[in-house]
């Protein structure tokens, strides 16, 4: 189980395109990372290694 990455710096003032790319960037990295260690929860569980 690993920490999520923190977001990404956003520049002040970018451009917009660059902010909405750097905001679905971080949330589709958040998504995926909780996403994994949901994953490998259920499997320490499955396996009888996760603590209750």
């Amino acid at each position: 189980m690993a920490d999520c990455v923190s977001p990404v710096e956003i520049p002040p003032d970018p451009p917009p395109d660059l902010q909405h790319r750097l905001w679905a960037a971080d949330r589709l990295a958040l998504v995926d990372c909780r996403g994994l260690n949901r994953a490998k929860g259920r499997a320490l569980q499955a396996a009888g290694l996760a603590p209750e």
